[in-house]
């Protein structure tokens, strides 16, 4: 599933227009990578947990 898609189905189930629904993925997105990046993991009960990893 791609983005916009994404965007599409939370206009679509939330009532929102495309633009605020990809405002409120944006915004969403934004904050899980800046928990990544601060080195916290981020976990969505139901979804999965996320953190970053060092590889050889």
């Amino acid at each position: 599933m791609l983005k916009k898609e994404i965007v599409n189905k939370v206009a679509d189930e939330a009532g929102l227009t495309k633009k605020q629904a990809a405002a409120a993925v944006e915004s969403f997105l934004g904050a899980v990578k800046g928990s990544l990046a601060r080195g916290d993991s981020v976990l969505l009960t139901g979804f999965g947990k996320f953190e970053v990893r060092t590889r050889e």
